[in-house]
């Protein structure tokens, strides 16, 4: 295409020369990251696990990863629901998604919530009982499990 050029993977993009002043705290006015992909959510603490869907999609600019995921699953016993296949391990803060889910116990908010330097996590309840959260079993209901969120990763 013209007027595309394709740069080395050594080679950031620079944007120094279109600001003005410098913000005060900025530590950086280069690109050195960008990519889009799908990567595939997996539930353990689940036994006889049936998909039906298993989706995930993600942008990464920079050291920032934003993360897109539906799960649609049957299964039988569960224990504490870990999710893993993160496309990146987070960086050296962990990080919380909402998600949002249907045929549920009433008043449970499940968050996922990933650990420093890990692409995995575990799902914890929001709600006064807090702790992690231990899904009913789906007795052949689908569990429909949607989220969506920001993280970031070490930058290398």
């Amino acid at each position: 295409m013209s007027g595309f050029n394709t740069l080395a993977d050594t080679i950031p993009i620079d944007f120094s020369g279109q600001s003005g002043a410098t913000a005060a705290g900025m530590t950086a006015e280069q690109l050195d990251h960008y990519e889009t992909g799908a990567w595939t959510p997996a539930l353990t603490g689940v036994t006889s696990i049936t998909y039906s869907t298993q989706v995930g999609l993600y942008t990464r600019i920079g050291n920032i990863v934003e993360v897109k995921f539906r799960i649609i699953s049957t299964f039988t016993q569960s224990t504490i629901l870990t999710m893993s296949g993160l496309p990146f391990a987070s960086g050296d803060s962990g990080f919380a998604i909402p998600v949002s889910y249907q045929n549920c116990e009433s008043g449970v908010v499940p968050t996922f919530y990933s650990g420093s330097s890990s692409a995995s996590g575990n799902f914890y309840e929001l709600n006064a009982a807090g702790g992690n959260w231990v899904p009913p079993s789906t007795g052949g209901t689908p569990l429909y499990l949607v989220g969506g969120g920001t993280y970031t990763v070490q930058d290398v």
